[in-house]
């Protein structure tokens, strides 16, 4: 199986992504690379949304994301997405029941085959 990862984290001017242990052939971008990146950043795009309409102060640190791709048949088998914030201690089971609604406000997720085993979370750092 080929195993892929992209890394986004935030800075003053959004989400910004590097391709880490990636395999790239030949030097250019793999469409799995691409739909990890769509994967990721919906996620991102989401969570903020969640915790920013619940007013709850965080902070994004970093999203990670691989998936893994059967080479036989070229089609993309398990997605995994790790979203990193810190959160205040009373804030965090309330961001922990928020993450849950992933799934159904991402569209591009969503829009994946359901085949796919897509598992997504949020990890909470200092």
């Amino acid at each position: 199986m080929g195993k892929y990862k992209i890394v986004m984290d935030e800075t003053e001017t959004g989400l910004n992504h590097s391709i880490a242990d990636t395999i790239i052939k030949g030097g250019d971008t793999t469409p799995l690379d691409l739909l990890l990146y769509a994967v990721a950043g919906c996620n991102g795009l989401v969570i903020k949304n969640l915790l920013e309409a619940n007013r709850i102060d965080y902070k994004l640190n970093r999203i990670e994301c691989s998936g893994e791709t059967d080479p036989d048949t070229n089609k993309t088998s398990k997605i995994d997405v790790a979203i990193y914030l810190s959160v205040s201690e009373e804030n965090k089971a309330k961001v922990e029941k928020l993450s849950h609604q992933i799934p159904r406000f991402c569209t591009v997720v969503r829009s994946l085959d359901p085949a796919i085993d897509i598992t997504e979370g949020v990890v909470f750092e200092s």
